[in-house]
């Protein structure tokens, strides 16, 4: 990689970052270095001369790929090491040079590939799933892309990720497709903050999975079916008709309905190992009470495990064994929000004014 793999926007804010910081080159510099170390004459370099795995050491402290790249404009023998790394972070380079970055990197695949973009370079859909074919042939065990910032609408298509256990993906609106073939036969853990991907059709590809965090969840209907999840959290941002969930396996399940449930909801929900539980529904119901108006925002219910103390368990003999050493806890909150009567009739003559004019 160049010295000039960014923008004027993202060098500002590697400036902020001290992991690319310490690898940044005068741009002014930059075109003038001869490749070579400069040292003081008869002065050795004892740190170019060190084996290989200790170089590769040094450059994983830089937490930065691109930086570490950079340590190739000083010293010949420093090249093309950074693409050995066994954990490669990509913060705020442009995606021409990042593709040939990517082309770089070295055998075996690496533990971690992690890549930060800013939005401002215009992506598409076609040039974000061109990435993730990149990332994918590459291998890695834990794959993490962030994109701040929305990208250009359209579908994206997630390709197979054949040996990659952990997949984190933060590109906000953006409707993530399955692959027309092939799956995620290792994949252990799946973390999409923003985006969206049908996990009805995402599961059987994913016989492993143990953990699903979808928190932007864009359909009117949750059904998840899997034996092996463990750990589940589901951020509903629309209107939830219906809800279907069997995870014998799941100890931990977290569901959020945003908007609210519909007049016709419907439930079926099955975890008979859950241990964690939280639903929480919001909504924006108000009632006149006693002189103020109540809101009431969201409804929420929680049931956890707790462990029982030697004396209750004496007194708690019609517990099962099972359950000898814990009790069931749940905890129901309800947030209300209260306001004067006067603003009430305030809302009352703004509404009657709009209609007017």
């Amino acid at each position: 990689m160049a010295a000039g793999v960014a923008c004027d926007f993202c060098r500002e804010d590697q400036l902020e970052m001290e992991c690319c910081r310490g690898g940044l080159v005068p741009r002014s510099a930059a075109a003038g270095l001869p490749g070579l170390l400069l040292l003081p004459d008869g002065e050795e370099d004892r740190i170019s001369a060190l084996p290989d795995d200790m170089l590769l050491k040094i450059l994983a402290r830089l937490g930065c790929a691109r930086a570490a790249a950079h340590t190739g404009l000083l010293a010949r023998r420093w090249r093309g090491l950074w693409a050995r790394l066994p954990e490669l972070t990509f913060h705020r380079i442009a995606p021409a040079p990042l593709d040939a970055a990517l082309a770089m990197v070295a055998r075996p695949a690496p533990s971690l590939l992690d890549i930060h973009f800013f939005n401002h370079h215009g992506f598409e859909p076609a040039r974000v799933s061109s990435l993730l074919r990149a990332a994918a042939a590459l291998a890695p065990a834990e794959f993490v892309l962030h994109v701040t910032g929305g990208i250009q609408p359209g579908p994206v298509e997630l390709p197979c990720f054949n040996r990659t256990t952990s997949i984190k993906l933060d590109l906000f609106s953006v409707c993530f497709t399955l692959p027309p073939a092939g799956g995620f036969p290792a994949l252990e853990s799946l973390h999409l903050e923003n985006g969206h991907i049908d996990g009805a059709g995402m599961l059987p590809l994913c016989p492993r999975l143990r953990k699903l965090w979808a928190l932007d969840w864009k359909l009117d209907s949750v059904v998840l079916h899997s034996e092996a999840l463990e750990d589940l959290a589901v951020y509903a941002t629309r209107q939830i008709r219906h809800i279907d969930i069997v995870a014998p396996a799941v100890k931990k399940l977290y569901l959020v309905a945003h908007y609210g449930v519909r007049k016709e909801f419907s439930l079926s929900f099955s975890a008979p190992a859950v241990e964690d539980l939280t639903w929480k529904c919001e909504t924006k119901a108000i009632s006149y009470r006693f002189g103020v108006i109540w809101r009431m925002w969201s409804l929420t219910f929680s049931t956890f495990l707790q462990p029982l103390g030697n004396n209750q368990l004496a007194n708690n003999s019609e517990i099962m064994p099972s359950q000898a050493q814990h009790r069931r806890v749940g905890v129901l909150s309800l947030n209300l929000e209260t306001s004067p009567v006067t603003e009430l009739r305030d809302q009352c003559l703004l509404r009657r004014c709009s209609h007017d004019l």
